[in-house]
């Protein structure tokens, strides 16, 4: 039976072969914080510089040098509780009412820790622009977005109570999925009209053909609606001397301006005459050929379409 300790070297072994990009099994010496945290780990530089002190900077390490390097940050690591997560942000309450501002919670989130703006962003509060550092350790913060806080009340006008709340993240996603997609309808139809900014009027005529408003597939009279008050928006002006120059169509091959002109007398009318073969040497074969094919002349081809010679291009 394979132990825990056995799962867990093969898991160590899957993650540090992963790092080795020369294939001899081995890493350098500042690839180990990046193994490390890929194997859930989080050192700081400090542990990292006294667990591989006795290396050189160019070194290469096996997996057997690593593992005791692996065990030593294991133990090591700290295990926070919400105590003292709580007890951590009391010191940032000035007032000693056991709230924390919004804006300055945002501002060390951003400054002191690794979290990003967009993700600190979605650090909220109540009206008073305050969070209680009491809740935190639920993942409370989140719940206390704006965003949220509207999507859970949708849940409650619609008299949904009991839900995952996974469901209040799916939402969110559609409904940023779906504003994103109007807005770029809203834009293409700004800039067809020739206006700088998007209006009310662009994002109702997208929303109209998204369909988002209608209960099934729109009626033809709605169709027609929306279209008539689309087509009478002005199309964008065509510049001058605008597109690809084409040739006249004296040189244009789908209509050609010539002709050939043939002989009125048919092949019966020769075999009736019984007329002999006067032009060039009978064929092998003998027969009656029309002798217009075989005096053909340059007067034979007529130009219908015939014009001036500065007329050959369009100017």
């Amino acid at each position: 039976m394979v132990s825990a300790m056995d799962e867990q070297l093969a898991d160590c072994r899957e993650v540090f072969c992963y790092f080795d990009s020369r294939g001899d099994e081995k890493i350098s010496v500042q690839q180990v914080g990046d193994v490390l945290r890929a194997l859930g780990q989080n050192p700081t530089e400090a542990e990292i510089s006294r667990c591989c002190g006795s290396y050189e900077k160019e070194a290469r390490l096996s997996f057997e040098d690593f593992v005791p390097i692996f065990q030593s940050v294991s133990k090591n690591r700290e295990k926070h509780t919400v105590e003292e997560f709580v007890e951590g942000l009391s010191h940032f309450d000035k007032e000693g009412n056991g709230l924390i501002n919004v804006a300055e919670l945002r501002h060390l989130l951003t400054t002191l820790g690794k979290m990003s703006g967009p993700s600190a962003s979605g650090v909220g509060g109540d009206n008073s622009g305050y969070v209680d550092d009491n809740d935190g350790g639920d993942g409370a913060p989140m719940d206390a977005s704006r965003d949220i806080a509207h999507v859970k009340a949708i849940l409650e006008e619609a008299g949904v109570t009991d839900y995952d709340p996974r469901v209040v993240h799916l939402l969110l996603d559609l409904l940023y999925t779906t504003t994103s997609g109007l807005l770029t309808e809203a834009k293409a139809i700004s800039q067809h009209c020739g206006k700088m900014v998007i209006d009310e009027t662009d994002v109702q005529i997208a929303v109209e053909f998204s369909g988002l408003l209608c209960d099934g597939k729109p009626t033809r009279a709605d169709l027609i609606k929306m279209s008539s008050e689309r087509n009478a928006q002005p199309l964008p002006q065509i510049r001058h001397n605008f597109g690809l120059k084409l040739p006249n169509d004296r040189f244009c091959l789908l209509q050609p301006n010539v002709e050939w002109r043939g002989s009125d007398r048919t092949t019966a009318d020769l075999l009736a005459n019984n007329t002999p073969l006067t032009v060039g040497q009978p064929p092998a074969h003998g027969g009656y050929v029309d002798d217009s094919l075989q005096q053909l002349r340059p007067e034979h081809v007529t130009n219908l379409l015939k014009r001036p010679a500065d007329e050959d291009f369009d100017v």
